[in-house]
């Protein structure tokens, strides 16, 4: 009965040393960083895109009719 316990409690220091041997501290968490790259470029291009698409909240004029029945007076509005 002796054999067996003083066995197992080999077992276990040997177990706790060795994972005390591979255990690894964790890093720091890194500072954040300021936008990538990417990130600027895409809000670049959604900028332009805007800018030029008219995608601004302000309300356009529809466009006018062109069609048959159209009039000389619709298109100049």
């Amino acid at each position: 009965m002796k054999k067996i316990l003083l066995a197992l409690a080999g077992g276990a220091l040997i177990g706790t040393s060795v994972s005390a041997v591979y255990a690894q501290a964790k890093p720091a968490p890194a500072a954040p960083k300021g936008p990538s790259a990417d990130d600027i470029a895409q809000e670049r291009a959604v900028a332009n895109y805007r800018k030029n698409k008219g995608m601004s909240m302000d309300a356009k004029k529809p466009a006018a009719p062109m069609g048959v029945g159209a009039t000389k007076d619709a298109a100049k509005k």
